[in-house]
């Protein structure tokens, strides 16, 4: 089976017909979440550098959008005046720049993890269980070219759980305190 999402998507990128039957972002964003559901139901490791999770960021940040919350489809078909077809053009055109960013970390923090342990069980709303990791490292970090940066979240098991864009370092600082109780004397610079 093949795991390695960005291979799958060039294959899209080629063929939508094949696979969502026309090129729309809806019928890709629903596949992707199936096929992504899929892996992580039967614990398939997924192959995917940089981690997709990041995408929803990414879009976000491009878009200048202050409706963090809403899922990348939409803001992309939103963006193109709900023209599909322009819409999947530039999530390919979006998803080439997210795989080829430069980043430059700025800050991190190890969160403790006393008795946390390494994974858990998460029961889904259909009654099934999914393994979860809990977030045990934060970076803040910013990607050449780019305005503003990101607070990421990486798991246990040394995988991205999140990365959520921000306008400012202040913001995402903010938010670090928020989401996680890190204090700004908590921080941890990386030397250059």
């Amino acid at each position: 089976m093949a795991t390695d999402i960005y291979k799958l998507l060039s294959e899209i990128q080629k063929r939508p017909v094949m696979y969502l039957g026309e090129p729309s972002l809806w019928l890709l964003a629903s596949f992707l979440f199936g096929y992504i559901m899929a892996l992580e139901t039967n614990e398939i490791e997924i192959e995917e550098n940089p981690s997709f999770r990041g995408f929803q960021s990414w879009v976000v940040m491009k878009l200048q959008s202050n409706e963090g919350n809403v899922i990348w489809n939409y803001l992309l078909v939103k963006s193109c005046n709900g023209n599909e077809e322009k819409a999947f053009e530039k999530f390919f055109v979006y998803l080439e720049e997210f795989k080829n960013k430069q980043e430059r970390i700025l800050l991190w923090v190890q969160l403790p993890l006393a008795a946390t342990p390494k994974t858990y069980k998460v029961l889904r709303s259909d009654g099934r269980y999914y393994r979860e990791s809990p977030v045990c490292f934060v970076q803040i970090v910013e990607y050449v070219g780019v305005e503003g940066v990101f607070l990421r979240c990486i798991n246990t098991l040394g995988k991205l759980k999140d990365e959520i864009y921000s306008v400012s370092l202040e913001k995402s600082l903010e938010y670090a305190e928020m989401l996680y109780k890190i204090k700004k004397d908590d921080w941890k610079s990386v030397e250059t």
